[in-house]
């Protein structure tokens, strides 16, 4: 009988911090502003993508060998690579 008021308790608790949890936790939406400076981030980041996306293609149309198109890749492979790391 004890073994069941104790799990009783236990759970009882935990529902109490999980509400308590819930009541205070962060909200669903961002503040306005955050949401404006997070959008024009990520804007920027795909601009400079298909900047740099362009230049490696304008690179392979005038490639005019297997060799030329080999090194737009190892060109443009470097500045991938920077691309992906954390600003």
């Amino acid at each position: 009988m004890k073994s069941k008021s104790i799990t009783g308790s236990f759970l009882l608790a935990s529902i109490i911090c999980l509400v308590g949890t819930v009541e205070i936790g962060y909200t669903a939406s961002a503040s306005p502003a955050n949401f404006e400076q997070r959008k024009a981030e990520q804007l920027r980041r795909i601009d400079q993508r298909m900047t740099h996306l362009r230049d490696e293609r304008a690179c392979v149309q005038e490639a005019t060998s297997q060799n030329a198109i080999k090194s737009c890749r190892e060109k443009f492979k470097v500045g991938n690579k920077q691309g992906r790391q954390p600003s």
